[in-house]
């Protein structure tokens, strides 16, 4: 027993503090980072999407959007995510679509370069002088179409 006898005083310690942290958890106030916040869950996914598209698992990356969408509905940023899967499938018309809103609602230079690289991809696709010129008058008769400011 006398072999133990310095050991004791620690293990004391390290038992007391231990208790007094468990006694203590949780904290009294919850942060935005809780798991059941919409804003959390809604960052998550879209991280997640954003990692699957650059990995090229588009399919993958469309749940993750979808899955955000439904943390937090019609999120200007959960529509730009479904837009660019919605390009990389071919589906230009519904990207356009997606991200002709997200500029109506929070327009960026990323969202500009984006509709200007689906409407050039329209114009090297097959049978594009139909297709280009259908989608252009479908997008600006939705909506005014934004375009950059030009630079002197």
């Amino acid at each position: 027993m006398s072999r133990w006898r310095g050991y004791v005083v620690p293990l004391v310690v390290i038992a007391l503090s231990s208790f007094v942290t468990w006694c203590a958890w949780p904290p009294a106030r919850v942060t935005a980072t809780d798991d059941h916040e919409p804003e959390s869950r809604l960052i998550h996914h879209l991280r997640t999407g954003d990692l699957l598209f650059q990995k090229g698992h588009i399919e993958e990356a469309a749940v993750e959007y979808h899955r955000a969408d439904l943390a937090l509905p019609n999120h200007p940023q959960v529509r730009a995510g479904l837009a660019r899967v919605a390009a990389a499938r071919g589906h230009y018309s519904r990207a356009l679509e997606l991200y002709q809103s997200v500029m109506d609602e929070a327009p960026t230079p990323e969202v500009a370069r984006a509709i200007d690289d689906i409407f050039a991809l329209i114009r090297r696709s097959p049978g594009a002088p139909v297709q280009a010129a259908d989608v252009e008058s479908r997008s600006r008769a939705s909506g005014p179409f934004r375009e950059a400011p030009a630079v002197q």
